[in-house]
C-alpha cells in the first residue's frame, strides 16, 4: 500500500467547515473533496515518478513549495 502523508490529502474537516459557513450542501462537499484529493494524489504520483523519489519525498517538496508561495 502506498504511503502519502496525511496533510497532503486530509482536508475533509476544514473543507466541510468552510462549506457549512458558505451554505453549501453535503453533495457539493463530497463532489469537490473527491476532485481535490484526486488532483493532489495525481500531482504527488506524477512528481514522484518524474523525479525518481518516494511519494513522501514528493509530498514534502510540494507542500514546502506551496507554503513558500503563501507567504
Amino acid at each position: 500500500m502506498p504511503y502519502v502523508p496525511d496533510y497532503t490529502i486530509n482536508i475533509g474537516g476544514v473543507f466541510l467547515s468552510m462549506c457549512e459557513v458558505a451554505g453549501k450542501d453535503i453533495e457539493y462537499v463530497f463532489y469537490n473533496l473527491e476532485k481535490i484529493i484526486s488532483k493532489n494524489l495525481e500531482t504527488i504520483i506524477s512528481e514522484s515518478m518524474k523525479n525518481n523519489e518516494t511519494l513522501f519525498e514528493s509530498s514534502e517538496r510540494i507542500i514546502a513549495k506551496r507554503m513558500r508561495m503563501k507567504q
